[in-house]
């Protein structure tokens, strides 16, 4: 991340209007259409620990914990020794010093910063050391994993040059729940015998890139297809890559829920917070065309949901 402005903030509250003790946040992986959110977001989170093969006693390293939950999930299902997670938003950072349940046989340590940047870390958690001790020595984790927001580090090929040189140990595994673009770049979609198609695509486009821009999510991030992905993770020295489009299981549910949300939540939201009239009629088309220019992103294939994994060769 390149600033230090929130992306998301505390805003995700209104997303787990379903079970309000809960604060999730990911695209989740939706099974049913009628799933809950805190649901989805939960089995994206439990399948990517199980691609990144996690076992009990390992020593963990988890990108981007938001505000506990995974946190919390992660500790309760699997039982590491050791858990490590950054956040760059410092709102989250402060919930999950406060939500984050610790069991007495694991050391946890919370640390706020930038993932790509080491030097950033920081603590003042009571929840267990702080970042010192993790920048001044290497190759010590079993597993890192990264939970739908590689895609916002500036840069992800930095981040994965960074855990196989200084974070995994050798035999560690990486996993990854991320958005890439699909084979055909989102800049090659316009055709030039259709004036009226080319321009509402160059349209789309431009509100794309609004929307990119707006959450912090740099185009070089956005590589073209699994094969891609696929040749970044080998480049930066990992091994056994593999990486699977599964933007069928996350952004239709994901879409709809939102949908749902805008129709039968946004409002009362926005009467509850003592908006005008004028200002509901506007937050509620921008809300509408946001999810327009997401679902004609998805379809062109503008975003793919991928599941990336990897493992550091052993010497």
């Amino acid at each position: 991340m390149g600033s230090e402005e929130e992306t998301y903030g505390m805003a995700h509250r209104q997303l787990n209007y379903q079970s309000p003790d809960s604060l999730w946040l990911n695209m989740g992986l939706w099974s049913d259409p009628d799933d809950t959110f805190q649901d989805a977001c939960k089995r994206l989170a439990m399948t990517l620990a199980k691609i990144a093969r996690v076992s009990q006693g390992c020593s963990w390293f988890d990108t981007g914990y938001g505000c506990g939950d995974q946190t919390n999930l992660f500790l309760q299902q699997f039982r590491p020794a050791r858990y490590v997670g950054v956040t760059y938003e410092k709102s989250h950072y402060i919930a999950a010093q406060k939500r984050v349940q610790r069991p007495s046989d694991c050391q946890v340590t919370l640390l706020k910063g930038d993932a790509v940047r080491p030097d950033s870390w920081s603590s003042d958690s009571e929840l267990g050391g702080g970042a010192g001790d993790i920048r001044g020595s290497e190759n010590k984790f079993d597993v890192v994993t990264c939970l739908d927001c590689a895609y916002h580090f500036r840069t992800r090929e930095d981040f994965l040059h960074l855990l196989h040189r200084k974070l995994l140990r050798e035999g560690g595994t990486l996993a990854l729940a991320d958005i890439i673009a699909g084979e055909k770049p989102w800049t090659q979609s316009l055709n030039w015998w259709n004036p009226v198609s080319t321009l509402g695509v160059v349209l789309m486009q431009a509100l794309f890139l609004l929307i990119m821009t707006a959450t912090n999510v740099p185009l070089t991030n956005l590589w073209p297809g699994p094969a891609h992905y696929e040749a970044h993770l080998r480049r930066a020295g990992f091994v056994d890559v593999g990486v699977t489009d599964i933007s069928n299981q996350v952004f239709p549910g994901f879409l709809a829920f939102l949908e749902r949300f805008r129709t039968q939540r946004l409002p009362h939201i926005m009467v509850r917070d003592g908006f005008s009239y004028p200002s509901r009629v506007v937050a509620r088309w921008a809300f509408w065309g946001i999810l327009a220019v997401l679902r004609f992103s998805v379809a062109k294939r503008w975003l793919v949901f991928v599941l990336a994994h990897g493992t550091k060769s052993r010497e």
